[in-house]
């Protein structure tokens, strides 16, 4: 006879004892060899189960959001195991009274819990109590956007101010974010402000630690300013021609009233479509806008002259030489030595170009679009140059020029 006892004893009795130091799982070999020499073999398990208790996890379902949290009921299922056999499973929620585990448990209140739990098995080993945390929050946060400013109906006259007030009693909040006009979502941090005019579309959000999220969307509209009339003027400005002269005004607000104007010092009249202005001579028309709120803006004016062709002549140089812009003397042709400031006139001088602009023989060196026109000629040449001035007015343009010769 030869016995196997699985933890490394053996024996040659026929009937031996032997005694198991440890608790587990042992498979014992007996092995019976004949006269003959002939082996015989067989195999048992022997399960020693006398100090060991089980062991005992808990398991939590539901629906979970952020940072561990859940955002549904927490559904609690006991699982024990033990070699011998599990006799019960104990458990207690939030150090409430000790109860014997069945069936699922479910926790449907908000904010942290603690399950305490262990088991013994049929041989009277039981486990150290155990312990897990978990926590739930099911309710959205709170968030409140306050807009300020001053107010006619559904419109605001100012700036508008926005306060977003977030609020959570369970996880807290983790982050408010805002975004205007479908733009990018940025931190909420402290009130802003909405100068622009026009209709807006404000979109807020805040979320708690959990993962809930509360969203606010609302339109807001502001007109704080008049509206901006253009014009077109366009036509024969030649004796006896007429001109046609169209107004458009644009309110991001609350949008365009009404639109007036007055011709040459006449009553105001409200504009309604384009019209034409004739006689020759010197003619000025006024107009502004008005929005729904009463906003009025400015008196703008257009001027032009029919009849008289409007013309700009190149005062400086003239045919004379200059050392460094200082006219010496006259000459047969202008002769230039150094820099020089090159200066325009222009008549009837009522009717003031848009703009001039310098050529160097055919080359743009400058653009001036304020009295008076003029031109730092600085640039180093030698030879004769085409110096040409274009000056822009509505409907029409004046060009003037000078042959000079340039040492520098």
């Amino acid at each position: 006879y030869f016995w196997e006892f699985g933890d490394g004893s053996t024996s040659r009795e026929e009937k031996p004892t032997h005694t198991y130091q440890k608790d587990g799982i042992y498979y014992v070999n007996l092995t019976v060899t004949d006269d003959g020499g002939k082996e015989g073999r067989t195999t048992a398990e022997v399960r020693i189960d006398m100090h060991t208790p089980p062991e005992t996890e808990v398991v939590i379902a539901g629906l979970y959001g952020e940072n561990d949290w859940l955002l549904s009921s927490a559904y609690l299922s006991i699982d024990a195991t033990d070699w011998s056999g599990v006799k019960f499973s104990m458990f207690r929620i939030d150090g409430g009274k000790w109860q014997r585990y069945t069936d699922p448990v479910e926790v449907k209140t908000n904010g942290y819990h603690v399950i305490e739990f262990y088991s013994e098995d049929v041989w009277g080993n039981r486990e150290d109590i155990k312990e897990k945390i978990f926590k739930i929050d099911m309710e959205l946060p709170y968030l409140l956007v306050k807009l300020s400013g001053e107010r006619i109906d559904n419109w605001f006259t100012s700036p508008v101010e926005v306060l977003c007030l977030a609020k959570d009693n369970v996880s807290g909040i983790n982050v408010t974010m805002y975004r205007i006009d479908g733009g990018v979502w940025k931190i909420y941090k402290d009130s802003f402000v909405i100068k622009e005019e026009g209709r807006h579309v404000l979109e807020v959000y805040t979320k708690d630690f959990a993962g809930n999220r509360k969203s606010w969307k609302g339109n807001i509209f502001i007109d704080t300013e008049p509206p901006f009339t253009t014009y077109s003027i366009s036509g024969d400005f030649s004796k006896g021609g007429k001109v046609r002269v169209e107004l458009l005004a644009k309110d991001n607000g609350t949008g365009v009233a009404c639109t007036y104007c007055s011709i040459d010092g006449g009553d105001w009249k409200v504009y309604s479509s384009p019209f034409f202005v004739a006689g020759d001579g010197y003619h000025r028309i006024e107009f502004y806008s008005v929005d729904h709120f009463g906003h009025k803006e400015k008196v703008r004016c257009v001027e032009f002259y029919i009849g008289e062709n409007p013309e700009v002549n190149i005062a400086k140089p003239e045919k004379a030489i200059y050392l460094y812009g200082n006219k010496l003397m006259s000459a047969p042709v202008a002769i230039i030595i150094g820099p020089i400031e090159v200066k325009c006139s222009y008549q009837p001088s009522y009717m003031v170009p848009e703009k001039v602009e310098f050529y160097v023989n055919g080359k743009i060196c400058h653009v001036d679009y304020e009295e008076p026109f003029s031109w730092m000629w600085s640039e180093r040449g030698f030879g004769f140059k085409e110096l040409k001035v274009i000056a822009y007015y509505i409907g029409y343009t004046s060009v003037d020029r000078i042959m000079v010769f340039k040492l520098s």
